[in-house]
């Protein structure tokens, strides 16, 4: 009885990480009204206007260009509380350009780096 049991909620598991596997990226407003969503993280930065916020789902995720305006990331999370169902977001580097003033990045483990630009003066940036 306990087999089954366990293997059941083992199955449910394996469920639950699939369907986080394939959820969108979403891009919203700053308003949060009006969401979009996006396959990339490229195109959903493209696409983002000052003010915005992309969600990340669970994944491993990068961003071929630098932030360059005030764009707000939010990611499922990286502790084992926050993201046991979700899976966790993960970013190799993160970059921050010259215009990036007010940008933040939350709830993503970076496992390389973290950008500023040698000659920029940035404001706001919260990491």
């Amino acid at each position: 009885m306990t087999r089954y049991l366990m293997l059941l909620i083992l199955l449910c598991l394996l469920q639950v990480e699939a369907i986080s596997q394939n959820s969108p990226i979403m891009l919203c407003d700053s308003s949060g009204a009006n969401c979009t969503p996006f396959q990339s993280l490229d195109s959903a930065y493209a696409n983002a206007s000052s003010g915005d916020y992309i969600d990340l789902p669970g994944g491993i995720f990068s961003l071929t260009s630098s932030i360059n305006k005030e764009v707000h990331l939010i990611g499922a999370g990286f502790n084992a509380d926050s993201s046991l169902v979700t899976g966790t977001t993960t970013m190799t580097s993160i970059s921050f350009g010259a215009n990036a003033h007010n940008a933040s990045v939350e709830g993503i483990y970076c496992t390389s780096s973290i950008n500023t630009g040698s000659t920029s003066t940035l404001n706001g940036i919260s990491v």
